[in-house]
């Protein structure tokens, strides 16, 4: 599994998602990037944030996807791991399988927590009562 993100609201349950593939022995590799919103790897030159000095975060995770997806096409591992990629291009190797500081028990509890919160939407002129479930 390849994971890559920015710090944003997504970003917990991304790292719980692969944290629990890990420590199940899934071959994990996750790369987080220090103040990236989301969608940041697809943002192309064109965009003028793409325009900064952090363009470069861009493109690396863009050519890491790339480089992760030929390696998996020809039915080969990914190295498993986890980093972090700062602002200043150091990377930090992080333990894939202590992402979250979380057991497994803590983060299916919050899922449950989660769950419980969740409201779906049905539509704008759609009430849940009348809401087909299919």
């Amino acid at each position: 599994m390849w994971f890559a993100g920015g710090q944003e609201m997504l970003g917990d349950s991304a790292k719980a998602a692969a944290e629990q593939a890990a420590r199940q022995g899934v071959c994990v590799r996750f790369e987080e990037y220090e103040q990236m919103p989301h969608d940041f790897p697809i943002m192309t030159e064109k965009w003028p944030w793409a325009q900064t000095e952090d363009w470069w975060q861009s493109k690396r995770c863009m050519s890491e996807w790339a480089r992760s997806c030929v390696v998996m096409a020809e039915g080969k591992e990914l190295e498993n791991g986890a980093i972090f990629v700062r602002l200043d291009q150091t990377v930090e190797s992080v333990d894939v399988a202590n992402l979250t500081g979380l057991s497994s028990e803590q983060i299916a509890e919050k899922a449950r927590e989660a769950q419980k919160k969740f409201k779906p939407w049905y539509g704008t002129n759609v009430s849940p009562e009348k809401a087909e479930v299919q």
